[in-house]
């Protein structure tokens, strides 16, 4: 297969999103016998710049496509295309797939979906899945700072990361109270700044939260190794009196943790999702409605399911907003954006 991706960077390159289109524009698939070629392309239209998963959408967009493409042409089951396709390293994501035709009756629903498109004329129903897979990048560096406080015990962590409501900080409490048996109720999370973390990198790359759980294993670990003597000394001793005794011993309380890049490739890992989709559309006037969607996404051990699922469900939502609510159009003299305030971005709703 000869594939050709180009990327559209607007007047200038500055980000390059070659660099991570060329780790997933395969997705799963077996990619041996591909032609890929990728370029960056300037255009007449404003520079563009990345919210979320930027050039891995598009070119894992691109060859699912392509798989329906395929199905389309031989008239075969684009889901029997893909496993036909999978790669023998991503073979895991054929066990989840597996599961989600069991939990979603997708048997009976793609026999219900045909008989429905033979009964009407005017309205018709799609039933497809969609799978993916995304390698974190090993970049950047995270600094973690903590401080145990010898009056209570409490403890105070500071981090180099970024809490933008993927339950970074929550994570970060629950490790450490894991870690040291403590309750939760003893760690709190203070704001950051480039002198607690100087020289750091950006959150991003589905690794904030995994790094920084990193730091925080780090100074624990740290921590506890600097208690262990204090706590021989002791018989079983409540964490504030260890704390109090460790103090009154000149311990030093405080600790620090760093993660470089050695230490991200460690945990590098394939992470896998699988969606269902089932959706009607108005031929006539090209409105359509999302009847359900069953997904699947292979988080390993979730230090908190809660917070995953919503991530899972938050980021089908804004992928759906990508695709079905969002155009760009510019002006054609002057290459300007029309349609960019805040206010015109329209998203998935409930009716």
């Amino acid at each position: 297969m000869n594939y050709d991706l180009y990327e559209d960077n607007g007047y200038t390159i500055n980000e390059q999103f070659i660099q991570v289109i060329v780790g997933s524009y395969s997705n799963c698939y077996d990619s041996s016998s591909w032609n890929f070629r990728c370029f960056d392309v300037t255009t007449d239209t404003p520079k563009n710049s990345w919210c979320r998963s930027p050039g891995n959408l598009e070119a894992i967009a691109m060859v699912e496509y392509v798989m329906e493409q395929i199905a389309c042409e031989l008239g075969l089951d684009p889901l029997d295309v893909r496993l036909a396709n999978i790669a023998e390293e991503y073979a895991d994501i054929k066990k989840m797939i597996k599961t989600i035709k069991k939990n979603s009756n997708y048997e009976k629903r793609r026999k219900a979906v045909d008989k429905f498109n033979r009964e009407n004329r005017w309205l018709k129903r799609g039933l497809r899945f969609s799978i993916m897979r995304w390698t974190p990048i090993p970049v950047g560096i995270i600094a973690v700072n903590m401080s145990v406080y010898h009056g209570d015990g409490t403890i105070a962590l500071t981090h180099s990361g970024i809490e933008m409501g993927q339950g970074l900080n929550t994570k970060a409490i629950q490790v450490c109270a894991f870690l040291l048996n403590i309750p939760i109720e003893k760690i709190q999370v203070k704001e950051n700044n480039t002198i607690i973390g100087p020289n750091v990198y950006a959150t991003a790359g589905s690794l904030g939260s995994q790094n920084v759980s990193l730091g925080v294993t780090e100074c624990c670990e740290e921590l506890l190794r600097r208690l262990e003597p204090i706590r021989q000394q002791l018989t079983n001793p409540t964490w504030e009196e260890l704390i109090s005794t460790a103090y009154q011993s000149n311990v030093n309380l405080q600790t620090q943790g760093f993660v470089g890049i050695p230490d991200i490739e460690k945990y590098v890992y394939n992470i896998f999702g699988v969606a269902l989709a089932e959706v009607e559309v108005d031929v006539l006037t090209g409105e359509f409605q999302v009847l359900r969607v069953d997904l699947e996404e292979d988080v390993g051990l979730s230090t908190n399911p809660f917070i995953d699922v919503g991530q899972i469900e938050g980021a089908f939502i804004m992928g759906q907003g990508y695709w079905t609510c969002e155009d760009l159009i510019y002006d054609k003299n002057t290459g300007e954006m029309t349609n960019n305030p805040p206010v015109e971005l329209l998203r998935p709703t409930r009716n």
